[in-house]
């Protein structure tokens, strides 16, 4: 029996040294894994700063760092370290960025935590800024796995709604679809009003990107409020960045400019270049798009003075193709070329699929820069190209079009959702629920679901309509609303297609407006857009209903008339001609009278495709100038 009981003891005893060997571990690991309580709270107060201006974080994350580097264990200078990286991003300091999370990763190698998290977050942010999206997605998703590790849903929300807003940028809709209705319920749950703040500001761009800008503008209003009645300046100065994009896409240029204007006066009271480059950079854009192009190059090369500190190829891309068009609008064609040349290079580093808005831009140019030199056939191979790229995104387009309105079921559902478990949980606390109740649930259910496919159904038409007014804007001069200039060249090349298959004429008029530039600098822009729009409504008068008059230049019109001769062509050409001769347009007490020039080229033989046919109208074109204007040349004249 003494030897049972003193074998009991000895297992007792083993139990208990085992235990205070584990108490002793976990002690220690709990002592490595947490921050002094002064350390802790002075970054609470970095946290705290971010929020209201990152500038003075920084400032005091520095100070911190300087003052008490000699006290910080591995895990303190992680966490310092990646703060400082974070707000190195904010200022579009990539590459320092990069630098301070390597340096973060070195006192951290195996990631884990708080820390860990925002590490992997101001990474895979940084990706994204230089053209690695998919790069950046991986990260992210490992972002998420270790906030789920962490069991720390603030983290877990934020990176469901960072990694929501890369896919929405690039264009997939339904898996930034999932992860904003995760992070929305996360947050509508903490009742976190900054962090929804925040979400509502990632989902307004995602609207802009799907050309919501109503929506868009809506819940960038709502953060603005919120942001400006807290105090957050800074995060109300981002949100007006937002905003004054969302204005530019939607082609409200004034809206957009007094947005720029405001994010320009913010940028300066914070001493943000990242931001005054933004603003530089988007008032040129503002005033190329009004056609005021020394404001333009003004702002352009305002923004150059800053673009080297922005480790973006998307940034220099951008700021180099403006670039490009201010010289082809100042005929420096050689310059223009220089500097798409100098975009290309960081144009190589981008998607084009994920940057379709950029890619067209650059084609377009390319296009201009062709046409200038009457290398039509480059024109017209690159703008097949851009047609191309441009269809696919009208597909994104409609694809993304369909997710918005998921995105709004989603969100209702899921909000429908919690009401419906929170009511149950009440009606099961109090015994409540009977037949009745359960009678009456489904029956609201059943209201609900008639009502959403009722709504399903509206939306839908209305998703078909909107593709179509798309569509047409797509194809239309937005001064004129004639046929624009991609339009007009894919109708020329396929009506002549049908015409060779069906063996009929084809003939095209190219005509310019004599001496417009003399109207423009006379009587001002503004009297200028008058005259083509007037010209551009005369001409349409003559012209047959089965036929397509665009404006494919500045004032440069194309009649493609199928089924016609050129001795008919002549006609029209002529009836036209009379009637812009017979034009009087009063502008500012003055009359002012335009004449136009015309040529005319039929498919034959020797011009037995668009490219060549349009060289020779264009060729016309430039002998009735030559010939002293307002008149027409053809092959048979």
């Amino acid at each position: 029996m003494l030897l049972i009981h003193i074998k009991k003891l000895l297992v007792i005893i083993v139990q208990l040294i085992l235990l205070f060997f584990i108490m002793f571990y976990c002690l220690k690991t709990s002592a490595i894994e947490s921050h002094p309580v002064w350390l802790q709270e002075s970054l609470d107060k970095a946290d705290k700063l971010n929020d209201k201006n990152p500038h003075l974080a920084h400032e005091f994350v520095k100070n911190l760092k300087k003052n008490h580097s000699n006290k910080f264990s591995d895990f303190d200078f992680a966490a310092i370290y990646s703060r400082l990286a974070t707000y190195q991003y904010y200022f579009g300091n990539f590459d320092e960025s990069l630098t301070l999370i390597s340096k973060s990763k070195k006192y951290m190698p195996v990631l884990k935590g708080k820390t860990g998290v925002e590490i992997l977050l101001t990474y895979g942010s940084v990706l994204d800024a230089q053209g690695s999206a998919d790069a950046a997605i991986t990260v992210f998703h490992q972002a998420i796995d270790l906030a789920k590790s962490a069991q720390n849903n603030e983290l877990i929300s934020e990176s469901y709604n960072v990694l929501a807003a890369i896919y929405a940028v690039n264009h997939n809709d339904i898996e930034a679809l999932k992860y904003f209705n995760k992070a929305y319920i996360l947050i509508a749950a903490s009742k976190n009003e900054l962090k929804m703040a925040y979400l509502k500001l990632n989902m307004a761009n995602s609207y802009t990107y799907i050309k919501d800008f109503k929506k868009a503008i809506l819940l960038q209003n709502e953060a603005i409020d919120y942001f400006k009645s807290n105090e957050y300046f800074y995060d109300e100065m981002l949100t007006i960045e937002s905003q004054a994009t969302t204005y530019l896409f939607a082609k409200n240029y004034d809206k957009a400019l007094l947005s720029y204007q405001k994010v320009l006066e913010l940028s300066k009271s914070f001493n943000d270049q990242n931001s005054q480059l933004f603003a530089f950079s988007g008032l040129s854009k503002v005033f190329l798009k009004k056609e005021e192009y020394e404001k333009s190059f003004l702002y352009w090369s305002k923004a150059d003075e800053l673009i080297y500190k922005v480790n973006s190829p998307y940034s220099y891309s951008s700021h180099l193709l403006i670039k490009a068009k201010l010289a082809i609008i100042k005929n420096k064609i050689k310059k223009a070329t220089t500097a798409i040349k100098e975009a290309e290079v960081y144009l190589s580093k981008l998607d084009k699929d994920k940057n379709v808005n950029l890619f067209v831009t650059y084609f377009d140019i390319k296009i201009d820069i062709a046409m200038s030199r009457n290398d039509f056939k480059s024109a017209y191979l690159l703008l097949k190209k851009s047609s191309e790229l441009y269809d696919n995104y009208h597909d994104v387009i409609r694809e993304n079009t369909r997710s918005k309105y998921k995105i709004m079921f989603d969100t209702e559902q899921a909000e429908l959702k919690n009401q419906l478990l929170e009511k149950d949980k009440k009606l099961a606390a109090t015994e409540l629920e009977n037949s009745s109740h359960k009678n009456q649930i489904q029956n609201l259910v059943i209201i609900i679901a008639v009502l959403f496919i009722i709504i399903l159904v509206y939306l839908f038409h209305k998703q078909i309509k909107t593709s179509k007014k798309l569509n047409r804007l797509a194809n239309t001069d937005e001064l004129t609303q004639l046929a624009n200039r991609r339009y007009s060249f894919y109708y020329a090349e396929r009506a002549l297609k049908q015409s060779q298959l069906t063996a009929q004429n084809f003939s095209i008029i190219i005509f310019d407006i004599d001496h417009f530039k003399y109207v423009n600098d006379t009587f001002g822009h503004l009297a200028g857009d008058n005259v083509l729009i007037a010209v551009a409504k005369v001409a349409s008068g003559y012209i047959r209903e089965k036929d397509v008059l665009g404006r494919v230049g500045g004032e440069e019109f194309l009649a493609v008339l199928s089924g016609a001769s050129s001795a008919q062509a002549y006609v029209i050409a002529q009836r036209i001609k009379l009637a812009i001769e017979d034009l009087s347009l009063e502008y500012d007490n003055r009359v002012i009278k335009v004449t136009a020039s015309f040529g005319i080229a039929q498919f034959s033989e020797k011009q037995n495709d668009f490219v060549s046919l349009f060289q020779h109208a264009d060729e016309y074109l430039y002998k009735a100038k030559n010939k002293g204007r307002n008149c027409i040349v053809s092959e048979f004249t």
